[in-house]
């Protein structure tokens, strides 16, 4: 993903967000939709916000007094690709290359 997904999700959401989908395409989709909704909510506490405050920026000084915090995700773009790995049978087709000696002016090129 991109800045604009690890900016506005913690990594628990992501994850909870992954084990309801079993999909990678609705997966992907609940992932963008749930960040650009954080990216969008200035109530929230977001890994943006979290990083910003820890840096040192903040509300101003009487803010602080009546207790408040910087809060809120980041608007920024978004991607998301989700992938799945799979165990299947396969077949090797390693047997079914060619030999370096066995090709034709490659001599020297690969070594075996």
């Amino acid at each position: 993903g991109s800045d604009g997904l690890f900016d506005n999700l913690f990594d628990r959401e992501i994850v909870s967000t992954l084990s309801i989908h079993s999909d990678v395409v609705n997966a992907a989709k609940a992932l963008a939709n749930l960040a650009s909704n954080h990216s969008k909510d200035s109530s929230i506490d977001s890994p943006y916000s979290l990083e910003a405050r820890s840096k040192g920026f903040d509300v101003p000084f009487w803010k602080k007094i009546l207790g408040m915090k910087l809060t809120g995700g980041k608007v920024d773009d978004i991607t998301v690709i989700v992938g799945q790995v799979v165990t299947s049978p396969s077949t090797c087709i390693l047997d079914e290359i060619p030999k370096t000696e066995e090709v034709q002016g490659t001599e020297g090129f690969w070594s075996t």
